[in-house]
């Protein structure tokens, strides 16, 4: 009950005016849109069904008490969204490991078959471990994290 009337309050003080819209016709279909939407777009004004409205002072409306069972749910909803960002890190730490080692595969391929090619693969072979050593540092952290936050 109270929530309804705080969100009531919060909705009647938004500030009613007139909206600007583009009225198009695509192919004898007519469409609206807040942008101009082609060359034949017609600009019109909308306005509010009840007219204009001031806005309600700020103090008018007050945040809604949290409880205990309320701010549990928002401590658990941002901790699954944490999750899911870590878990999005991870991707595209792997994929950008699996980039940076496939462009060096690509390299290996170029190398002549004497001794500065075997120096140079052995070059490329090394910058291989290091890459990978980089990423699976980045990876087993990001990996800590998220075991970390599931067992909360």
């Amino acid at each position: 009950m109270n929530r309804t009337l705080l969100l009531a309050i919060a909705i009647a003080a938004i500030p009613a005016h007139a909206q600007q819209m583009y009225k198009c016709d695509q192919g004898g279909t007519v469409t609206f849109s807040e942008f101009p939407c082609g060359k034949n777009a017609k600009k019109i004004d909308v306005k509010p069904v009840a007219g204009e409205t001031a806005p309600a002072p700020l103090a008018a409306v007050a945040p809604a008490p949290q409880g205990g069972r309320s701010q549990a749910l928002l401590d658990e909803m941002t901790r699954q969204r944490r999750i899911r960002e870590i878990e999005y890190e991870i991707r595209n730490a792997e994929n950008d490991m699996d980039a940076e080692l496939e462009g060096l595969r690509r390299k290996k391929g170029n190398a002549n078959n004497n001794l500065a090619g075997a120096t140079w693969l052995t070059s490329i072979s090394q910058e291989m471990q290091a890459v990978t050593a980089k990423w699976r540092g980045k990876i087993d952290q990001l990996n800590s994290q998220l075991a970390a936050l599931r067992q909360q």
